[in-house]
């Protein structure tokens, strides 16, 4: 029995298990030198505790709140260095803690105990890249490498190690000696070619007791949170006028003209900004008109953005003087509009002091601030805020500003010589003047982003579907996008005339092609239909007279088609009584059953059964993993393909049969309770047997000792469990009244049938607690064998799956396929009568666009989507084998979009989520590189990511366009004649559409006849 007694440690101690008396630091190495060997470890124990009758161990007060060891602790004054398996015996005896474990490591060449670890404070970075409320505290030794950092850090924190970096938060007094800073960070661990953080060897060469690190955590997008940060980060250094001209001189720093002190902010409580302007510091110009003290003119006024090293609270009254306030005759007078930020139109040079006077309630103080002087962005690089729910937009749009042709076609004003006022289906211009301003902010921007709520609201007028915050799709919105920007820009005025199309008749398809297109231009007649249009080859011949015709349909986007497989590759967890659990993956078709899925099973021939009734399918449900039978009729596609699904092994049918449950039991004996002192708990999985009323107590016994003697090898109990009859949940008996306090009633051993047994009751399997003890081994009863040969044949299936690519899309889509459809001269040969016949139809691309859209046809009925990965080519895409063999001999006026297929990808639209709830966001190739615009974030992003399952919309290039630099009016000049109209007079106008007898053409029909 443990000894009781005033919890002292007793003069009989083993030599060895305490450490010499010496101060906290000594006292370690002279442990070492006495024979500890390196990596042994030795526990604390308070010596206040130790030397008073508490009943239990108090080492709290060796610790910090972040859990470390306090310093200045003294050895055999606050505390006492034991063995492990005293401290154990200790702490079994007398409860108590915290269980304190330092080990003898190497430090500087000899084995010392390390008494001070380091504390790692840990913070998660939210999707932008900033920290988060969360902090956990993990303590390490100081020799521990960066690479047991970050795989304690993962570990611990349960983060999948590729998709995770750790940044170091250096503190202030660091960063002077630090590079590759971001914001006072130091990546630590450079993955996937991010910069190369420090070198650090271990944890010692960061001379810190804590040290504050940040977990980044790779998006679903691919890109890293704070790859935005740098970005801005790098915008901000390489617009910025630190560096001075050639003399040397510059202007002073944020610290140099900070603000007054507290004295003199209360001199100037009261007083007016014109009054103080002495105040301020000098400047090292000689000139007011300049900055650096030459007597050169100031550079030309241009607009500009100025921020500043202090923050402008909102509404300050801002005073910009153009050089050296003291000298200075005039102002500018500026308003913050934001914290930070002010704005002017005139240009100001560099040195530039602001004069501002900050209002609140109860204060008004004045300061100066140094001022930087910023130039717009114009690289594109601006993201677009969710104005809810209206990431489908902000994905589309920023593809289509990134679209070069178009791009420069409204930047350059262009589009106001094409603007239609009479449109009958447009908004007469508005929706143009929209976009066009919205290309304007993204491309001369001073923020990282912007928030497009005018745009939106155009849109709200222009279709219904964009009127709420409801998720929408975004090929969609495209295509009805492109239609009312068609119609805006149209150069057809009023009412678009209609045109007879002829059939094909006997003619050569390249005269009717012309025909078709013609006709769509006298109708449609804009940059749209001139970048974004092209033709589709339809043909259609009938197999009993032979009749055929050839249509030219235009498109402005190619739908493809993704093969979906019919039959899924199905993990089932057999359990087979006698045996370990066993994984196999069995093939089943999607439409098939449960019952078809046992039936694959036995043909399998892996299991030991010989029908599919000797099979039971059961999901767990409830916290004492309850089973449920899965109906043999049930639809396998219920379940998702991830799902494991489990079967048991129960033996062929019997008269008279019923299923039964039996679950794992140990009493526990409780300290209160109200009728029994014992109460049964849960563990393991449940067992599914096959009972009858016939089926005696032996029988089952012996049933159930099949099922488990692999939980316990070994077990020399001659009986290490009992059968009790207990309630559905396992926790009562299921024969008894409540007040008895029965855990359950035992089944006898014997050969009598154990009787009144029905479907899916529940029977307890009591286990000796000594059993338990001695031979239970959860690992092993847990354990499931893996079937390698149907392992490897869904490896095989799944390489096979991944090797889907665009050309096999391009393949379906251009199949022929058979159909009814209406024969003329089959219902002439019926005398008039109407006539269907089977056909072939097919069909090829005859011309491609300027620009060509993709979308991958991942939305299945409606209720389902496809995560098919399908491969496209980034470079190099040649659609000739997909082009009608008429075409490539064909020479027209459009003989460039007929004869030149090669196109290279610039950006792409990802969908990730389900049908019913998603997340858009686009891929975009800027000068090379690509970037991720994932709504208001902008970060860079590796090739290697830009082909995923999550590719929605796939953006091409005619790549003759880039090589040649080619212009849009290459494609689509200027009327003769045009005149620009008032884009000024259309914002300011209030859109009402126009009420018409004329029905609307829906998205599809308006996008076939673009």
């Amino acid at each position: 029995a443990p000894p009781h007694g005033d919890g002292r440690v007793g003069q009989g101690t083993p030599p060895g298990v305490l450490a010499p008396e010496c101060d906290a630091l000594d006292g370690g190495r002279q442990l070492a030198a006495a024979g500890t060997p390196t990596g042994d470890t030795g526990q604390f124990s308070d010596s206040a505790w130790n030397r008073s009758i508490l009943p239990g161990i108090t080492n709290h007060n060796l610790t910090t709140e972040a859990g470390g060891l306090r310093r200045n602790l003294s050895y055999g004054a606050d505390f006492e260095l034991v063995r492990p398996i005293v401290f154990r015996a200790l702490q079994a005896w007398h409860d108590g803690g915290p269980e304190i474990v330092r080990s003898v490591v190497m430090l500087d060449g000899a084995p010392d105990l390390e008494l001070h670890l380091v504390t790692l404070r840990i913070l998660r970075a939210s999707y932008n890249g900033t920290p988060v409320d969360s902090v956990r505290h993990i303590s390490m030794s100081r020799t521990s490498t960066i690479e047991e950092l970050f795989e304690t850090v993962c570990s611990t924190l349960n983060t999948a190690r590729d998709n995770a970096r750790l940044w170091w938060a250096v503190p202030d007094d660091c960063l002077k000696e630090v590079d590759a800073q971001l914001d006072g960070c130091v990546l630590l661990h450079p993955r996937d070619g991010a910069p190369a953080g420090r070198a650090f060897a271990n944890l010692g060469e960061f001379d810190l007791d804590v040290v504050t690190l940040l977990l980044e955590i790779r998006l679903e997008s691919g890109v890293w949170p704070r790859a935005g940060r740098q970005m801005q980060l790098d915008r901000r250094r390489s617009s910025s006028f630190n560096d001075r001209k050639a003399t040397g001189e510059r202007g002073p720093s944020a610290a140099e003209v900070g603000p007054d002190k507290d004295s003199a902010a209360a001199a100037h409580a009261t007083a007016d900004p014109a009054e103080t302007e002495s105040t301020a510091p000098p400047s090292d110009s000689t000139d007011p008109g300049t900055s650096n003290g030459d007597d050169t003119a100031p550079a030309e006024a241009k607009a500009v953005r100025i921020t500043t090293h202090g923050p402008f609270p909102i509404g300050a009254h801002v005073e910009a003087y153009p050089g050296d306030p003291a000298h200075c005759e005039r102002k500018l007078h500026l308003t913050g509009p934001a914290i930070g930020i002010v704005e002017a139109i005139e240009m100001l040079n560099e040195g530039t002091y602001a004069h501002v006077r900050f209002e609140g309630p109860r204060v008004c103080m004045v300061a100066t601030k140094h001022l930087q002087i910023v130039d717009p962005r114009e690289d594109g690089l601006v993201g677009l805020q969710n104005l809810g729910n209206s990431c489908y937009i902000a994905s589309a749009l920023q593809c289509l500003s990134h679209t070069m042709l178009l791009r420069s076609y409204f930047l350059s004003g262009e589009y106001q010589y094409d603007l239609n006022m009479d449109s009958e289906w447009g908004m007469r211009g508005k929706l143009a003047v929209s976009f066009a301003d919205v290309l304007s902010r993204l491309w001369n921007c001073y923020t990282p982003s912007i928030a497009p709520q005018s745009f939106k609201n155009t849109l709200a007028h222009f279709h219904p579907l964009f009127r709420d915050v409801r998720q929408q799709d975004a090929n969609e919105f495209l295509n009805l996008f492109m239609a009312g920007l068609s119609d805006d820009l149209n150069r057809i005025q009023g009412k678009k005339p209609y045109v007879e199309l002829k059939d094909s008749g006997d003619r050569c398809d390249g005269e009717v092609a012309d025909e078709f297109w013609n006709a769509m231009v006298k109708r449609d007649h804009s940059i749209v239909t001139a970048l974004f249009s092209g033709q589709l080859h339809s043909s259609l011949k009938c197999t009993k007279c032979g009749h055929s015709n050839v249509t030219f349909d235009s498109y402005c986007s190619i739908p493809l088609p993704l093969l979906e497989a019919t039959e899924r590759w199905q993990a089932v967890r057999v359990i087979i009584p006698g045996r370990p659990a066993v994984r196999i993956h069995v093939k089943a078709t999607k439409a098939g059953t449960i019952h078809d899925l046992a039936v694959a099973l036995v043909e399998a021939g892996k299991v030991p059964i010989t029908g599919p009734e000797e099979v039971v399918f059961t999901e767990q449900t409830g916290r004492w993993k309850g089973m449920v039978q899965i109906a043999a009729d049930t639809n396998v596609s219920c379940f998702p393909e991830s799902q494991e699904l489990i079967a048991h092994v129960v033996g062929p049918a019997v008269e008279d049969g019923v299923l039964v449950t039996a679950v794992h039991r140990r009493l526990v004996r409780l300290d209160r309770f109200f009728l029994n002192p014992w109460m049964p708990t849960i563990f393991g999985d449940p067992i599914l047997l096959r009972l009858s009323e016939r089926t005696t107590g032996k029988e089952a016994w012996e049933k159930v000792w099949s099922c488990v003697k692999q939980s316990v090898p070994g077990c020399e109990a001659e009986k290490p469990f009992v059968l009790t009859r207990t309630s559905s949940e396992g926790s009562v008996c299921s024969q008894c009244a409540w007040y008895e306090a029965c855990c359950g009633c035992v089944v006898p051993d014997n050969d009598l049938p154990i009787g009144g047994i029905a479907e899916w009751d529940t029977i307890g399997i009591d286990w000796d607690r000594e059993v338990l003890e001695k031979w239970y081994f959860p690992q092993v009863a847990g354990v499931v064998d893996e079937d390698k040969d149907s392992a490897a044949e869904v490896a095989a299936a799944e390489e096979a799956a991944s090797q889907v690519t665009l050309e096999t899309c391009l393949q379906t889509f251009t199949r022929a396929e058979d159909v009814v459809a209406y024969c003329p001269k089959c219902t002439k040969a019926n005398g008039g009568e109407f006539q269907e016949s089977p056909q072939t139809k097919r069909l090829m691309c005859w011309s491609f666009p300027p620009v060509l859209i993709l979308q991958l046809k991942r939305f299945k009925d409606s209720h389902r989507k496809l995560d098919s990965l399908v491969r496209f080519p980034l470079r190099g895409l040649d659609l000739s084998q997909f082009q009608a063999e008429s075409a490539k001999n064909w020479t027209s006026e459009h003989s460039a979009s007929v004869r030149d297929t090669t196109y290279d990808c610039y950006a792409v639209v990802n969908h990730t989520g389900s049908l019913h709830g998603g997340h858009y966001f686009s891929y975009i190739a800027i000068d090379g590189s690509w970037y991720c615009f994932n709504d208001s974030q902008v970060a860079p992003i590796g090739e290697e990511c830009i082909v995923s399952s999550k590719a929605y919309l796939i953006f091409y290039v005619r790549r003759s366009i880039v090589d040649q630099k080619k212009v849009f009016s290459d494609f689509f000049p200027r009327a003769p004649g045009a005149t620009a109209q008032s884009v000024d007079i259309i914002r300011a106008s209030r859109y009402q559409r126009q009420q018409s007898s004329a029905r609307r053409p829906d998205s599809q029909e308006r996008c076939t006849t673009m």
